[in-house]
């Protein structure tokens, strides 16, 4: 009798390595996220887990991985590391700009009084008129994205004085906008990242403030992604 042989002895393995390497990258970035002061590192592992992880459900979508839930939830768990990360820094940044305030006002007050003169009294500075404080700045800052087709996700934060939000949109048709009224006067910190379809094309991102473009960038290709932090 004679036997066939078989034409594919050695099966084709998955390939699972984007999607794998992606839910390490974001538990890693998730542990760094944890502690405010490594908050930079959470944010970059985190837009890793986010592009391995994309690339991870290119490669299921095609055929040649196996791993599409592990994929996504790479994705998914490197987006949260990447906004916890943000929101670390943001509060190292709060920290920072309250002690050097501190800082002033205690070598302020170290300082000799002034001697009694005019706009002085034998006491001290005579104080500031009523409706003479600085009010706070108001402001609007824009997320806008545009593209030749559907970005597949978008998400926004904004760090504003003492408050932190952050928002997400899937599917979102081009072109893309929002508006978020803010405090120009303290600390602010913006990010913007939409990521591609499987269709590709086209992807810019643009963070506006007060009508005047703060960052841009680009990207093109299917499961690519443009960032924007300020």
């Amino acid at each position: 009798m004679t036997q066939v042989a078989n034409p594919n002895p050695h099966p084709v393995q998955p390939r699972n390595g984007f999607g794998i390497t992606a839910l390490v990258l974001a538990l890693v970035g998730l542990v760094f996220s944890i502690v405010p002061l490594t908050g930079f590192i959470a944010l970059i592992l985190g837009a890793l887990a986010v592009l391995f992880g994309l690339l991870g459900v290119a490669r299921t979508r095609k055929g040649v991985a196996t791993n599409k839930i592990m994929s996504w939830i790479g994705a998914g768990l490197g987006a949260l590391s990447l906004v916890v990360g943000i929101w670390g820094m943001v509060i190292v940044f709060q920290a920072t700009e309250k002690l050097v305030r501190d800082l002033d006002e205690i070598g302020t007050s170290l300082q000799a009084p002034p001697a009694p003169g005019i706009g002085n009294t034998a006491e001290g500075v005579v104080p500031a008129a009523p409706g003479n404080e600085v009010e706070p700045g108001a402001g609007v800052v824009r997320y806008e994205v545009d593209g030749t087709g559907t970005a597949m996700s978008i998400n926004y934060s904004t760090g504003n004085g003492g408050g932190f939000s952050s928002e997400s949109v899937s599917d979102a048709r081009l072109p893309w906008s929002v508006e978020v009224p803010v405090d120009t006067d303290g600390f602010t910190s913006y990010s913007l990242m939409a990521s591609n379809d499987e269709d590709g094309g086209t992807l810019t991102c643009r963070i506006l403030v007060n009508g005047q473009v703060v960052q841009e960038a680009t990207s093109k290709g299917p499961y690519q992604s443009a960032m924007c932090m300020k």
